[in-house]
């Protein structure tokens, strides 16, 4: 797992916009792949955009955001900067794949 220091960005060519009514999409500029978040998964994205990873201690609740930010990061809407001591983390220091190579996050309104 990163460092809870660590500040998950937008990947590259990923905007985050909020939407109106609640929610926010994830659009990837060049392959214009979109994920759509529901309320809850936008305010889970826009603190991890804010404030990083929650740290240790922090319960279901933060065992969840983190294990959202792995699947964000997994299917490249997020990119984590590592650390070369978090080799622990699959992938760390490799290129996550693009977008529209992946599958998107799991964001059905509930």
């Amino acid at each position: 797992m990163p460092t809870s220091h660590a500040l998950p960005r937008l990947a590259p060519q990923v905007r985050f916009t909020p939407l109106p009514f609640g929610g926010a999409v994830l659009v990837h500029a060049s392959t214009l792949s979109i994920a759509e978040c529901g309320e809850q998964e936008a305010r889970v994205v826009e603190r991890l955009l804010s404030h990083g990873l929650p740290g240790p201690g922090t319960g279901p609740a933060g065992e969840a955001v983190r294990r959202m930010s792995r699947e964000l990061v997994t299917a490249g809407w997020l990119e984590v900067p590592f650390a070369p001591h978090d080799s622990a983390v699959p992938g760390a220091g490799q290129p996550s794949a693009a977008p529209a190579e992946a599958a998107t996050p799991d964001t059905d309104r509930r």
